[in-house]
């Protein structure tokens, strides 16, 4: 692939505004953070980064679009990607000389094992999934477009799994035997797309499409070595990565930061604090003996001593009191002490039968409830929330913007 060059940087601009909401957060997509910015405000940074200053034309549909002098892209508002992906479309484009219309097969891993079940927010062509990236060569006014098919050079990393069943010497599974779990496999791109329809493609998009996908970039041998999370860890601190430090923040000594991880301005960082890979936004508080693992604490929110937060996304101004994994909090929202953020379902095979019989998690999609592809998830959590102590949250449950739950009020557990 080429470099910039075939990038004209006078290229005209149009962004598709999409104004659905992504439930719990009540905002659209454009509007809400990936590693502490907004999906538009990443879009700009793309376009930045590609020296293309011209600023874009917002539109409702591509019949509004006027013919150009020079080359012309659109993309929906609600996409998150990066600038790898954006070259390679353009250069292959550029050289087709007609419009064309950014492709996947269905078959790449992002799509058929992170966002298949969720997969209402593409169009299915055959075997493609079409992405909403359109090029328009110079005076070209046709919207007949030519697919072009980009491999998201995705690698598989295993990062999580539950402890197999074991059965003693004589001892039979019952008529209903435990549902055989896969480990939770992350597919990691180098060329960064996804369409934010739903919370559970924010989540992935912070520390799957995001974080992950930055490690990969900083870590010359990364892509090579196909390497377990739990290799991750020993691996970096050799390196140590590319670790972005704001002003006037106060770091202790005793505390650990592993890159790629960039900390803003002001930030206050106890002892005994680990961050490895995240991404923490201004004025935000790590109390002593924190953990941040592929992790993004938005700004001014605060982690309490001895708390958790990994391959998780805190937005702005909210307090975590608990430990959370692969689940999401908004903005002004509150985690008591003693509740418990649960990320994956353990019943009985029978009833009196202690066996574990674990289930897929499953998610609200609008008005339906379906399998969200994951045996993994935790909740999504909205803006507002203030969760008291003693509080069980299921997986993949989503808690409205504005709740109040309180344990004295029969609210122990949410289930639904």
């Amino acid at each position: 692939m080429s470099s910039r060059g075939a990038v004209d940087r006078l290229m005209r601009r149009y962004i598709l505004e999409t104004k659905q909401v992504i439930h719990p957060f009540e905002s659209p997509a454009a509007r809400l953070p990936v590693l502490n910015r907004t999906i538009f405000e990443h879009q700009e940074d793309v376009f930045t980064q590609l020296k293309i200053k011209e600023k874009p034309f917002f539109i409702s549909s591509l019949e509004e679009i006027s013919p150009s002098t020079s080359q012309t892209l659109v993309y929906r508002d609600d996409i998150y990607f990066n600038k790898e992906i954006v070259l390679e479309f353009l250069n292959r484009a550029s050289t087709i000389g007609k419009p064309a219309r950014l492709a996947f097969l269905d078959t790449d891993p992002c799509f058929s094992v992170h966002i298949s079940s969720l997969q209402h927010n593409m169009e299915h062509v055959g075997n493609l999934y079409m992405g909403d990236f359109f090029f328009f060569p110079a005076g070209a006014q046709e919207k007949d477009f030519l697919p072009i098919v980009i491999d998201t050079e995705s690698i598989s990393l295993p990062c999580f799994s539950l402890p197999s069943l074991e059965l003693e010497a004589g001892q039979k599974f019952s008529s209903n035997p435990p549902v055989t779990v896969p480990p939770l496999y992350l597919q990691v791109p180098r060329l960064s797309y996804i369409a934010i329809k739903h919370w559970t493609h924010l989540l992935f998009a912070n520390f799957g499409w995001g974080i992950h996908c930055q490690a990969r970039q900083s870590n010359a041998g990364f892509g090579k070595q196909y390497a377990p999370l739990r290799k991750i860890l020993p691996y970096l601190p050799k390196r140590r990565g590319t670790i972005h430090i704001g002003r006037n923040c106060q770091i202790d000594p005793a505390a650990t930061i592993i890159g790629p991880t960039t900390i803003g301005d002001g930030v206050i960082i106890g002892p005994n604090v680990t961050i490895a890979a995240g991404h923490i936004g201004d004025n935000a508080v790590l109390e002593p003996g924190c953990t941040v693992w592929f992790g993004v604490l938005g700004a001014r929110s605060s982690l309490l001593a001895n708390r958790n937060l990994i391959m998780s996304c805190v937005m702005n101004d909210s307090i975590i009191n608990t430990d959370i994994r692969y689940s999401i909090v908004g903005n002004h929202s509150f985690l008591g002490g003693g509740s418990h953020i649960t990320d994956c379902i353990l019943r009985n095979a029978d009833e009196g039968d202690p066996k574990i019989n674990p289930q897929m998690v499953k998610v609200l999609a609008g008005k339906e409830i379906v399998n969200s592809g994951y045996y993994i998830l935790g909740p999504a959590i909205g803006n507002r929330v203030k969760i008291g102590s003693g509080v069980i949250v299921y997986p993949g449950r989503v808690i409205k913007s504005d709740s109040i739950i309180l344990p004295g009020q029969g609210c122990n557990i949410i289930d639904r």
